[in-house]
């Protein structure tokens, strides 16, 4: 905010080198008369980190989901496919070698 002679009243500093910036000067006036100005300066870069690492958790937490689905699905598959038909391929092959007795076991 700068006065009618030019004399900085109000500075803020929080933006420095933004890539993408929102810019407004307005002279203030009363009575016909100039008496200061306003320059407001806005940035986007904070709401683009934020976004940024939004995309980012929401990238791991894919990431995450999709590996406990893999692991589950492993392990279901293991528990009620592999197993059985190891078993029946161990009975087979006692089977094969001509032990008859407790074939089931």
């Amino acid at each position: 905010m700068i006065n009618h002679r030019g004399k900085v009243l109000f500075e803020y500093q929080g933006v420095k080198k933004a890539r993408q910036t929102i810019s407004r000067q307005k002279n203030i006036t009363y009575d016909q008369r100039f008496i200061g100005q306003v320059l407001i300066v806005l940035s986007l870069d904070q709401d683009q980190k934020e976004l940024n690492q939004f995309l980012l958790i929401a990238i791991l937490v894919v990431v995450g989901v999709v590996l406990v689905i893999f692991i589950t699905t492993g392990a279901l598959l293991r528990h009620f496919i592999s197993q059985p038909i190891a078993s029946l391929q161990y009975r087979m092959d006692r089977v094969a070698q001509g032990n008859f007795t407790n074939a089931s076991a």
